[in-house]
């Protein structure tokens, strides 16, 4: 008799299962990873809607070859700065 009260004792300070302090800290934490993979699988979902847009074409060359003397000159310009080679 005295044993069985003493493991009554026990369990009612120690407690059992998830009513300990320790079982209620888990419970939380399984808690928060489940919440966390839920808005990590919204956040890809969402992602998968809505893509990125496509990259924007690159501009144009500001520069070109020469077709006298090689060198780079303004695609603007109308004459070669350095041989004055129309364009």
């Amino acid at each position: 008799m005295k044993q069985i009260l003493l493991m009554i004792a026990v369990v009612a300070l120690v407690g059992c299962g998830d009513n300990t302090p320790l079982g209620r800290i888990n419970k939380k934490e399984r808690e928060r990873k489940e919440q966390r993979k839920e808005f990590e699988e919204r956040l890809e979902f969402e992602f998968e809607a809505f893509p990125s847009p496509p990259p924007k074409p690159k501009p144009p060359p500001k520069l070109t070859d020469c077709p006298d003397c090689k060198r780079e000159v303004s695609t603007r310009a109308k004459t070669c700065v350095h041989c004055g080679a129309p364009l």
